[in-house]
């Protein structure tokens, strides 16, 4: 009985055994198995342009197999990310990085590629540095035709001159807060006081200060053209015209108005008002008549920087706004013509107040900021083109 039971079990798990092994195991294999699908390997073959030297705000790098989305795609130079602003599988553009060196290389980053693409080397120059920074109230500046540096303190009302390479000394005394400063042709300083209707000359040589004219309200922010006219606008008044012999005539269509900004260019006189648009008055004869105002641009509009402070002009006629807007920077460029708006330098030059801009012999402006921890910085900047004249230097 006994070996019949265990026959019986025996067969019994036998026929269990062929059963199991005969079956096949039907589910799919583990994903965890599979190796990822590599994305096709990028390359650059080109840069453009072939150094970032000053002037250059974007640079386009051309190559193969780029991510065809944006996001997908980080681009480097050294260990300094860049902002990409356009591009495609075969071409990515970015706005300068903040970087400064003459080997860096560029290197694209795309997602599921196991290669990164690299190019080197590649010069990028300096465009920007820290001219002037001082604890003082720093409320004008002004460029000599040598490239000197003249900046007013407003507590000692002091006239300090920055030579090229940094030195510095007193040249004269205000005596008062100062609003503009402007070279004459005469090679005097021109003051314009703040708040005052007064405008001096200072010798800076002598450091001898003396009135050169007086107008009939408070005075803002000055200009000469080519021959020697001199255009100031007044604090919610008016826009006056003093001629090389002092005689002066009010200009209409600028009562109430508060000018921020005052530059001559091309045969006009544009102005910027605190209610953030620029004016332009033709000048019509050699005595500094003017036509009457039109509109040139309304930067109060959806796109614009906010709260426009300061404007200047290349050689060229692009125009520079300074402004405290914290999205598009400090400082954006305009072309009259195409209405292109593009932010210069962007992440570069540092997001502050500007107080005053003014453009030097050449290639270099200077930006007088106002930073965040109450200091003023005067920052020295190559836009790698010459600004429009100075007449008065």
């Amino acid at each position: 009985m006994k070996a019949y039971r265990f026959l019986t079990i025996s067969i019994f798990l036998a026929a269990l055994i062929a059963t199991m092994t005969g079956c096949k195991y039907d589910v799919a294999d583990p994903q965890w198995d599979k190796p990822a699908a590599a994305g096709a390997t990028p390359a650059i073959t080109g840069v453009n342009p072939a150094q970032a030297v000053a002037g250059v705000n974007k640079i386009t790098i051309t190559g193969n197999n780029f991510a065809d989305s944006l996001s997908n795609n980080i681009v480097y130079f050294d260990n300094v990310s860049a902002t990409i602003v356009g591009g495609s599988a075969t071409s990515l553009t970015v706005l300068r990085p903040n970087i400064v060196g003459d080997a860096t290389t560029i290197k694209v980053v795309c997602t599921g590629a196991l290669v990164v693409a690299k190019y080197n080397p590649y010069k990028v120059t300096s465009v920007m540095n820290k001219f002037v920074s001082t604890a003082a109230q720093i409320d004008a500046i002004e460029i000599d035709k040598s490239e000197n540096l003249y900046f007013a303190d407003r507590i000692s009302s002091d006239i300090y001159q920055v030579t090229p390479s940094g030195s510095r000394k007193i040249v004269g005394n205000a005596g008062t807060i100062v609003n503009d400063m402007k070279f004459a042709p005469s090679g005097k300083l021109l003051i314009v006081s703040q708040g005052t209707s007064e405008i001096d000359q200072l010798d800076i040589t002598t450091g001898n200060r003396m009135p050169w004219v007086y107008l009939v309200s408070r005075l803002g922010f000055c200009d000469f053209d080519a021959n020697g006219n001199f255009y100031v606008g007044g604090v919610n008044r008016s826009l006056y015209v003093v001629r090389p012999d002092t005689s002066r005539i009010t200009v209409s269509g600028y009562n109430g108005d508060n000018i921020i900004c005052l530059r001559v260019y091309n045969g006009y006189v544009y102005i910027l008002t605190a209610t953030s648009v620029i004016w332009r008055n033709q000048i019509l004869n050699a005595t500094g008549s003017l036509a009457a105002r039109e509109k040139v641009l309304d930067l109060s509009g959806a796109g614009f920087p906010v709260s426009p402070q300061k404007i200047a002009f290349s050689a060229s006629g692009l125009l520079y706004i300074a402004s405290t807007d914290t999205v598009q920077r400090t400082v954006v460029t305009y072309d009259l013509s195409s209405a292109k708006l593009e932010p210069l330098y962007k992440g570069i030059i540092p997001s502050s107040t500007p107080v005053r801009f003014v453009w030097g012999t050449g290639n270099l402006f200077y930006l007088l900021t106002l930073t965040s921890d109450a200091k003023y910085d005067i920052l020295r900047i190559d836009a790698g083109t010459t600004g429009a004249p100075y007449y008065g230097r």
